[in-house]
């Protein structure tokens, strides 16, 4: 059994029991409606749900055994399997053949454990995008941590060229 209910300008205005399949589904219209100071600095329609999109990329990465599906502006933009195996994730966000060149990384010592994927030196991009580090399950976006990532690849990749990863990077708490 789910629950479904309506929240307006923060409050909820309508609670209900129905039935639903397991797991958690999040539909936001009209976010910033009543402030428009926050709705000035938006962008366009499409630009804001491609922001969107590559969030839940990265943490469908981050958490391979969470099936994501995100629908923006009524078309199925990303669906993953949520079976637990990252280069599903992987296939559904770069490609079935990008994902099948991929190579396995598992490291670890008493400091750290790092494991994930990353792409021989044919595979590589034009631009970082397609680097997703995360740190104890958070996806970061840490310079120094990126560049330690692409200086790994010395001069195996074309000038101007990136490389395609997702890194896990586990440490004590």
């Amino acid at each position: 059994m789910g629950v479904t209910a309506t929240l307006v300008e923060g409050r909820v205005v309508r609670r209900s029991a129905k039935p639903a399949p397991r797991g958690t589904a999040i539909t936001v219209r009209d976010l910033f409606l009543r402030v428009p100071a926050r709705r000035k600095f938006l962008g366009a329609p499409g630009s804001e749900g491609r922001q969107v999109v590559v969030l839940a990329s990265h943490y469908a990465l981050a958490y391979p055994g969470i099936a994501f599906h995100v629908v923006s502006g009524g078309r199925r933009s990303l669906t993953t399997s949520g079976d637990g195996d990252i280069r599903h994730a992987f296939a559904a966000i770069y490609g079935a053949e990008t994902a099948a060149a991929m190579l396995d990384v598992d490291f670890e010592d008493e400091a750290a454990r790092i494991t994930g994927i990353c792409g021989p030196s044919s595979v590589h991009r034009g631009n970082r995008s397609a680097i997703s580090l995360f740190v104890n399950g958070r996806w970061v976006q840490s310079r120094p941590l990126t560049f330690a990532l692409i200086d790994a690849y010395q001069a195996q990749l074309p000038i101007g060229r990136f490389p395609v990863a997702a890194i896990h990077i586990a440490l004590p708490r």
